[in-house]
C-alpha cells in the first residue's frame, strides 16, 4: 500500500477551477493567523508550510509521500518535520493510491511550476463564483430601463405643454408619470376652485417652476407678499 499526503480541507480553501490546469496562485486566508496550530509554529515552520501549499497546488492539494522529496521541491534548507504538520492538522495521510499518482507532484520540476501561464486571481474567482454564458451563446442584451411617456392632456394648449416640457428638460427633471400625477392633483385642486388648467400651467412656466403647487399660483396671481416670495425658485423639497 502506497502513501502520500494531502493538505487538509484543500477544496474548502482553494477555488481555482480544475479544468484550467495548475493554478498560478493559491489562497492564504487571514483567519489562519488566529488559529492556535499556526501560532504554535516557528517562523521557519510557517515558511515550510506555505511552501508545501504552493507545491500541493501542482496536484490538486496532494503532496509526495516523502519528506525528502518535498523538501527538495520546496528548496528547503532545514529539516522538514512532517509529523508536526500531521499532528497540527495541516496535512493528512492518504493511503491506497497508485504509485503514478503519488509521483505526480514529485515529477513536476520547479521550472515547470514557474512557467505556468499567468492569470490573475481576480479574473479566475469572478468566473468561478459568478459563472458566465455557455460557449457559443449569443451575448446578453443590455437591460434598458423603460419610463412611460406622459401624453399631453386635452385641457392644455400644445404650446404651453411644449414650454413646460422644455422647462423640465432645462432643469434636468424628466417628466415621469409619478411626477405628473402629483402636479395634476394640484391642478385639479385649482379647477375645483374655479381656475383653468391652462392658466395655472402657463403661470408656472412663466415663473420657472418645474413643479406646481396651488398655493404658489394663488399667491402669485394675488400679488401678495407671499406671492413675491414664491417668485423665487421654490425650495427643493417642493420640486417633483
Amino acid at each position: 500500500m502506497d502513501m502520500k499526503f494531502r493538505v487538509r480541507n484543500w477544496d474548502r480553501w482553494q477555488s481555482y477551477r480544475r479544468d484550467r490546469g495548475q493554478p498560478p496562485w493559491i489562497k492564504v486566508h487571514r483567519e489562519v493567523m488566529r488559529k492556535p496550530s499556526w501560532v504554535a509554529l516557528t517562523d521557519a515552520q510557517r515558511g515550510q508550510l506555505v511552501s508545501m501549499w504552493l507545491l500541493a497546488a501542482d496536484n490538486d492539494g496532494e503532496l509526495p509521500g516523502s519528506a525528502a522529496v518535498i523538501a527538495k521541491l520546496c528548496y528547503m534548507d532545514s529539516e522538514l518535520d512532517l509529523d508536526l504538520f500531521l499532528k497540527q492538522g495541516f496535512i493528512e495521510e492518504v493511503d491506497d493510491v497508485a504509485p503514478d499518482c503519488r509521483q505526480a507532484g514529485a515529477s513536476m520540476t520547479p521550472d515547470r511550476r514557474q512557467n505556468v501561464a499567468t492569470e490573475t486571481e481576480t479574473e479566475t474567482e469572478t468566473e468561478t463564483e459568478t459563472g458566465g454564458p455557455p460557449p457559443g451563446a449569443p451575448p446578453a442584451k443590455p437591460k434598458t430601463k423603460t419610463v412611460s411617456k406622459v401624453e399631453q392632456p386635452d385641457d392644455i394648449d400644445p404650446q404651453t405643454w411644449s414650454d413646460f416640457l422644455d422647462l423640465r428638460r432645462q432643469k434636468k427633471a424628466k417628466l415621469t408619470p409619478t411626477a405628473w400625477k402629483r402636479i395634476r392633483a394640484e391642478l385639479d385642486r385649482g379647477v375645483e376652485q374655479g381656475h383653468k388648467v391652462e392658466d395655472m400651467l402657463a403661470e408656472a412656466v412663466a415663473a420657472g417652476w418645474q413643479g406646481f403647487k396651488l398655493d404658489w399660483y394663488l399667491n402669485r396671481v394675488k400679488g401678495s407678499k407671499a406671492g413675491d416670495d414664491e417668485r423665487r425658485p421654490p425650495s427643493r423639497r417642493y420640486l417633483n
